[in-house]
């Protein structure tokens, strides 16, 4: 926009400005970078939601075929115990593999403490902070901002 005051002139006697058409194309070009800029935002907005409902479709699927997996697995356990635990073909090979697993049938809070995890986490709660200081409170260490955050429609 520096430029385009560079050939604004004013004239002394009657203080007439030429030159502004200049300073309304650079104008014109500023609101249409902004619009192009506006218009790809939503764009990357809408692939962003477009990629997380493809997330969860795909997790959702996945989540279906480790199920069925398990069932197969599952279906599949009696047979192979009654031929052996063990079928070998020039294909595949199928199989036991003995393994361990801790399983609890009692609650947490009766098992020794030794053999507890407390796993907690510390969050700010920032909607009580906010109506707390809009409310008149003094809070260390907080204050409330005000920002300007660009809206597209």
């Amino acid at each position: 926009m520096i430029h385009a005051l560079e050939n604004v002139e004013i004239d002394e006697e009657t203080g007439e400005v030429t030159g502004l058409d200049n300073l309304a194309a650079v104008e014109l070009e500023a609101k249409q970078k902004i619009e192009a800029t506006a218009l790809y935002i939503r764009e990357l907005g809408a692939d962003t939601e477009a990629l997380k409902a493809e997330i969860t479709r795909l997790t959702a699927r996945a989540k279906a075929l480790e199920t069925k997996t398990a069932k197969l697995k599952e279906y599949m356990s009696a047979p192979l115990a009654a031929l052996g635990g063990k079928v070998k073909t020039p294909m595949i090979t199928v199989s036991f593999r003995k393994s361990e697993a801790v399983e609890i049938s009692s609650e947490v809070d009766a098992l020794p403490a030794e053999f507890v995890k407390i796993k907690t986490t510390k969050t700010a709660d920032k909607t009580a902070l906010k109506a707390a200081i809009q409310g008149g409170a003094v809070i260390d260490g907080v204050t409330l901002v005000e920002r300007q955050n660009v809206l597209i429609r």
